[in-house]
């Protein structure tokens, strides 16, 4: 009897599995789409990162110079009316010297460094340097005639000094303060570069 069952099972198989397929497939595709709805956020969230707008980085600023660094060349003078400088200026050294054999007093020393910033070759300039504070008060004038090849581009030394005076405050002001703190605004007069050609600023 039980034998004349099989045939009635194997039937009910045939006939429910395909129904059972079908029952299960609902699930698969819901697992299915989920995946793909959480695949498209993501998709979604990356792409909005990779489009957040980055900000820029600064730009690198110029250290900053102190004031016996700043050169004449943004600074007008009595004389430029203005107009830009072929030469800019600073103070690299300053020192007191003690008198020798003969002489009376010591010396105060200045150093100061020309920088030839023009595109033309520089033969010979004469004006005048400032010494200025920090506060821009002017504290000494040193004139220069100067007859000495600079190429453009290059820079050249001056060196001049001055009788020291212990009781002259503002001596002992420009020996006592710290270089960083004293400001050479250039005074240009004349330039002469090397086709002879003079330009004057007066």
């Amino acid at each position: 009897m039980k034998y004349l069952n099989y045939p009635i099972i194997i039937a009910g198989l045939i006939v429910f599995s395909p129904i059972s397929l079908c029952m299960a497939q609902p699930a698969l595709e819901t697992r299915i789409r989920d995946l793909e709805r959480r695949v498209a956020l993501l998709e979604r969230q990356l792409g909005m990162a990779d489009e957040t707008p980055r900000t820029a980085a600064p730009a690198p600023q110029q250290p900053s110079i102190s004031p016996s660094g700043v050169s004449s060349w943004p600074q007008e003078s009595k004389y430029t009316a203005g107009r830009r400088l072929p030469l800019t200026v600073i103070l690299a050294e300053k020192g007191l010297e003690k008198a020798g054999p003969g002489e009376k007093s010591d010396r105060l020393g200045f150093t100061f460094e020309f920088c030839n910033v023009s595109p033309e070759h520089i033969t010979s300039f004469s004006g005048e340097i400032e010494l200025q504070n920090a506060a821009g008060e002017a504290l000494h004038s040193f004139p220069f005639d100067i007859a000495k090849y600079v190429t453009a581009g290059e820079k050249t030394t001056w060196f001049t000094s001055i009788p020291f005076s212990n009781v002259n405050a503002v001596h002992r002001k420009m020996y006592t303060s710290d270089i960083s703190s004293l400001n050479a605004v250039l005074q240009l007069r004349e330039v002469m570069y090397y086709d002879t050609r003079v330009e004057k600023f007066e």
